[in-house]
């Protein structure tokens, strides 16, 4: 998926989302390109406790952020009364277009591996204040490829609709489709 990022985003409220993987990303100039916040405020808190994320695979990310120094490519911001558990994290390569630093950030996120790396601490627990991670040494393997129409500087302001691309014949750069395009009638 070629993306400015990938966002699970909620305030209070109560409810589940478990068993979800996220793979194969390609983006470039996000910000917070894997963003899950259970404090968004551009939203009214809802009752509860916040909702249970549990069982989140991330895997085979590659690109870069505008700038890792003011926005990190990783933001786990959840629910204190209801942590996140299970968020695993692997093969994430990504680094930032400006400076020479990015920092990943976690409050209340919990991963079932033993060295979770990032932010993220082991097991299950109790709420916790943000904590940040930050790196200086870029991942390798973090270059990836654009496709041919991607929309290289964005022209349009906060109040426009973004422009949608022509739809390409392969959202993976340099591999054919297995089937053609669905026939126009």
């Amino acid at each position: 998926m070629l993306t400015r990022r990938s966002q699970i985003k909620s305030y209070g409220g109560s409810g589940t989302v478990s068993n979800v993987v996220l793979e194969n990303f390609i983006g470039h100039s996000n910000a917070y390109s894997l963003d899950i916040d259970q404090y968004w405020g551009k939203q009214t808190e809802g009752a509860g406790d916040g909702v249970q994320l549990s069982n989140i695979k991330i895997t085979n990310w590659t690109g870069t952020e505008a700038n890792g120094a003011s926005r990190g490519p990783i933001k786990l911001n959840c629910a204190d009364g209801a942590p996140c558990t299970g968020i695993d994290i692997s093969d994430f390569n990504m680094w930032t277009e400006t400076g020479s630093s990015q920092f990943y950030s976690c409050r209340s996120a919990y991963s079932d591996a033993k060295n979770p790396g990032f932010c993220l601490k082991s097991g299950t627990g109790s709420a916790y204040a943000a904590t940040t991670t930050t790196v200086t040494v870029a991942p390798t393997g973090y270059h990836a490829p654009t496709l041919v129409d991607d929309i290289k500087t964005p022209t349009w302001g906060t109040a426009s609709p973004i422009p949608i691309p022509t739809f390409p014949a392969s959202f993976f750069p340099g591999t054919k489709p297995l089937k053609p395009l669905a026939a126009k009638k």
